[in-house]
């Protein structure tokens, strides 16, 4: 099977109460709860592509983020397998609102709700969390 790897970037979205945002990514047979994020594309800064993606999924605009780290993941998807190198960033957003939109092709996965997560939920949920070290990223 075919390696690709591939730089990724994703928004820890922080509420006003301290909740962080994830969306509930589904493809058949699957699914896991995200945060918003996707792939960096090529002459693309981490922090750009992360904020142009959560405008893309969310329609949420922000300004300032700060790096949380970094996480290696491994998976499988279309026929290949994936080594993926995600940067995490925080940013802080007063509001709670989010238009869920589906910019991918049908054949990725597709945000079907999203909910704001206490950080403690993080830990303690059978739920699948992506990235999975999330919890440690965000000091919990």
């Amino acid at each position: 099977m075919e390696t690709v790897r591939r730089e990724s970037a994703r928004i820890a979205l922080v509420d006003g109460r301290g909740r962080v945002l994830l969306l509930h990514a589904v493809l058949p047979g699957e699914e896991w709860w995200e945060l918003p994020g996707g792939g960096v594309e090529p002459s693309e800064m981490h922090r750009d592509a992360a904020l142009r993606e959560l405008v893309e999924e969310t329609g949420i605009s922000v300004e300032d983020v700060e790096l949380l780290g970094a996480v290696d993941t491994e998976f499988e998807f279309d026929g290949r397998w994936y080594h993926q190198r995600e940067t995490v960033l925080r940013a802080d957003h007063p509001g709670t609102g989010v238009e869920l939109r589906n910019p991918d092709p049908p054949s990725f996965p597709r945000h079907v709700e999203y909910r704001w997560w206490e950080p403690l939920e993080l830990r303690a949920t059978a739920e699948h969390i992506h990235p999975p070290q999330l919890a440690e990223l965000l000091g919990v």
